[in-house]
């Protein structure tokens, strides 16, 4: 219920920013409510590494580490 919220959320958003920190990336989880290519932005911290931020700024969403 939650993630179809969230999905709905996204769908309906003109900008859509996450943010998370750098242990959210490369793992799996079991309920997924987006993709990298459905934000147009991400916040994370300066433990992700640069060719995670790379790879993320290569499906559209820029990156920036706060």
């Amino acid at each position: 219920a939650l993630a179809s919220v969230k999905t709905q959320a996204i769908a309906s958003s003109r900008e859509r920013i996450l943010a998370c920190d750098s242990s959210k990336f490369g793992v799996d989880s079991f309920i997924r409510f987006a993709t990298i290519e459905d934000f147009t932005h991400i916040v994370t911290d300066d433990g992700t590494p640069e060719p995670t931020i790379d790879t993320i700024e290569d499906h559209g969403p820029t990156v920036t580490i706060a």
